[in-house]
């Protein structure tokens, strides 16, 4: 088994990642329940309205896509709810064809082109936090011209449009509307109900989140009738879970496989799944509450300065070290934020950034900064994993190498999400360690497409 896995390191940022790494019991009986031990669920709701990516990493169970992203291990589009689709010559009028006989949860009927349009709809509206809902704002018109046809008319050209409606995101699965319609927006989102595999069994609140297999589904039956997904934030305890045959799967960290290696469990990497990224807050438009011009790194009105700033600050990061002693070697550095080597929006000659702390001294002295900031930076150490909490200390330390100050501040990954997407004042001064999806491929002879690990269906 090939388990690589990368790091990516953009040029102008400061990021640092790794890939899904799980350890497993070599062989679990179909007939009883598969059980998978997280660190966090993030909020617990699990609707593309309001989830994280950790909600949706198993809400893509629940729900499902138009379109899904590299089912071949390849970076193709597949049909999914939409058996089809055609683009016009401008490539501004997107037509889909949606599969007919799909049938809802919970006796919510057959989904339809209604629902589609009624789930983009929503998850573009006010009452949504979703990251994704600006791509609802590139459309002009989204219509169902008949029960099985949605039609998209966009305001400009728009390229990533099939792959933001994916699965790659993943975050416009397709809702009920009836069921919304029902109970509310507020209710419908704590009882999630789809057209995917599994379906919401019982839900208790950082504890357990158990999912049934939906039986003759379109796609296929699930291999397993139930999946309990546990909460379990130490990771400590979920290996003596794993060691006691409480818990089939683990979602661990690269400082633990020499331990699960020894103890002879199959580890499981999916490599390219995610990188690790270092995000810096107030770069947002001046009319968001979160801008902050008093952040050397986000100031737009002197835009040369804040770019030295945001270079030096990925200069000083330990790459090599958090690559070795965090990841195991099981991560390389990229050279642009998200992307992939080999994917569509890189270049072949582009390189990753080197680890140079003189350099970053350097550039800080030239943008104003030889003694460092004013103020100390806050680092939001975001629970996403055990391994995102050990590459954001590292990160700070190595910050603190040059001369800065860094404060961390431990956050629960909901209130992360309440503060950080709104664009709110909790962006200011602030940066945090994101675990996310690399969009693109990797070369010719490299490891396989990253995306989102799905439940096993």
């Amino acid at each position: 088994m090939d388990r690589r896995s990368f790091l990516t390191l953009p040029a102008a940022g400061l990021a640092a990642t790794h890939p899904w790494l799980g350890a497993a019991h070599a062989q679990v009986a179909a007939s009883k329940p598969l059980t998978l031990a997280f660190p966090t669920l993030g909020r617990e709701v699990f609707t593309p309205l309001e989830g994280t990516a950790t909600e949706l990493f198993f809400a893509a169970a629940i729900y499902e896509f138009l379109i899904y992203r590299g089912r071949a291990a390849d970076n193709a589009l597949y049909p999914g709810l939409a058996e089809s689709w055609e683009i016009s010559p401008d490539r501004l009028t997107y037509t889909f064809k949606i599969r007919q006989g799909v049938q809802f949860h919970a006796g919510r009927g057959m989904m339809t082109a209604e629902d589609v349009v009624y789930s983009f709809k929503l998850i573009g509206g006010a009452q949504s936090s979703n990251p994704r809902k600006f791509v609802v704002g590139w459309m002009d018109a989204i219509e169902a011209v008949d029960p099985a046809t949605v039609r998209i008319r966009l305001k400009k050209q728009q390229p990533s449009l099939l792959h933001q409606i994916s699965s790659f995101n993943p975050y416009f699965m397709i809702v009920s509307k009836a069921h919304f319609e029902a109970l509310g927006v507020a209710e419908a989102n704590r009882q999630p109900v789809g057209t995917g595999p599994y379906s919401l069994k019982r839900h208790v609140r950082n504890t357990v989140v158990e999912l049934e297999a939906v039986q003759n589904h379109w796609r296929k039956t699930p291999a397993f009738a139930r999946v309990d997904v546990r909460v379990v934030p130490d990771e400590r305890s979920m290996i003596s879970m794993l060691k006691a045959g409480e818990a089939d799967l683990i979602f661990a960290s690269g400082t633990s496989l020499a331990e699960l290696r020894k103890a002879k469990f199959e580890i499981l990497s999916n490599p390219g799944a995610y990188f690790i990224n270092v995000a810096f807050g107030g770069q947002v438009l001046k009319s968001r509450e979160g801008y902050d011009a008093s952040s050397p790194w986000a100031n737009e009105d002197e835009p040369e300065r804040s770019r030295k700033v945001r270079e030096a600050l990925g200069l000083a990061i330990n790459t090599p070290d958090i690559i070795a002693r965090l990841l195991q070697n099981m991560g390389r550095p990229f050279a642009v934020n998200q992307f992939l080597p080999g994917g569509i929006f890189t270049q072949p000659d582009w390189e990753p950034p080197r680890f140079d702390p003189a350099a970053a001294k350097r550039l800080l002295a030239e943008a104003g900064y030889p003694n460092g900031f004013a103020r100390p930076m806050t680092m939001l150490v975001v629970q996403h994993n055990a391994e995102a909490v050990d590459v954001a200390e590292a990160v700070a330390m190595s910050w603190e190498r040059i001369g800065l100050r860094v404060q961390r501040r431990v956050v629960d990954e909901a209130v992360w999400k309440n503060g950080w997407y709104p664009r709110s004042t909790m962006q200011r001064w602030t940066c945090y360690v994101h675990l996310s999806t690399p969009l693109g491929r990797v070369p010719a002879g490299g490891v396989a497409e990253g995306g989102h690990r799905r439940l096993p269906v």
